[in-house]
């Protein structure tokens, strides 16, 4: 029999995108290709025509609060996984990204 043991070291906003994808069971990105900033200039009309509306906020929800760095490191190392049939960039946390929550 052969074991090996692996150590994967995360930051702390790696692991509470991690946790919230534990907790929400996804993450989506709609807009991934944008910051806000290039998001609000890109929209401009759609923005000026509804503020309430078209505000960061929902953009950041839209786009996994802001996570997008964090789950793209998050995929390098094996702990989330692309969910294949969604509409939008989604991934769920795989088996091993779960691990971190074991007591």
């Amino acid at each position: 029999m052969k074991s090996i043991t692996l150590t994967i070291e995360i930051t702390d906003e790696e692991f509470e995108a991690l946790d919230r994808i534990r907790q929400e069971g996804e993450a989506e990105f709609r807009d991934q290709e944008y910051s806000w900033d290039e998001y609000k200039e890109s929209n401009k009309e759609s923005i000026e025509r509804s503020p309430e509306v078209w505000t960061e906020e929902r953009f950041l929800r839209r786009n996994f609060y802001g996570f997008r760095k964090e789950v793209s490191t998050l995929y390098g190392k094996d702990l989330v996984d692309l969910v294949d049939d969604a509409w939008h960039l989604t991934y769920e946390i795989t088996d091993l990204g779960r691990k971190f929550f074991e007591a």
